[in-house]
């Protein structure tokens, strides 16, 4: 899997559209072993996380009382990403712009459940759309 992201990167890079963020989840089965496959993350600049004891942490590790907050900061991260994407496709880049406000719109129910709620019906039912973008 790593080995993959790796040749993503690099390829995305070769053609002028590298990546900001690049993540992926470790196949162990993948790899020889689980140190190879940290090993080759490291060396490539990836972030493995792991708990205080420096064990890697895995998917099955999550206490189920705490997803839905790591589902809204992963949300919030997406989205703040997809904000400096915007940014840089508006001002930095020769190619035609492309809009991230309907991604943006569609995490919202995960990244601010507490505004979406409060937000009227027609911006919910909206898709990212204002009225004056119509």
């Amino acid at each position: 899997m790593i080995e993959k992201c790796v040749q993503l990167r690099d390829d995305g890079a070769a053609r002028d559209k590298g990546y900001d963020t690049c993540v992926c989840l470790v196949d162990v089965d993948q790899h020889a072993s689980l140190r190879e496959a940290l090993a080759l993350a490291a060396q490539e600049g990836f972030y493995v996380d792991r708990d205080g004891q420096g064990r890697v942490s895995a998917p099955a590790d999550v206490v189920a009382g705490s997803i839905a907050t790591d589902l809204q900061t992963a949300a919030q991260v997406i989205e703040m990403l997809l904000i400096k994407d915007h940014t840089r496709m508006k001002h930095d880049e020769s190619t035609p712009y492309d809009s991230t406000h309907e991604q943006q719109h569609r995490l919202l129910p995960i990244s601010h459940p507490e505004d979406w709620a409060a937000a009227p019906e027609w911006f919910r039912a909206s898709g990212g759309r204002l009225p004056r973008d119509e």
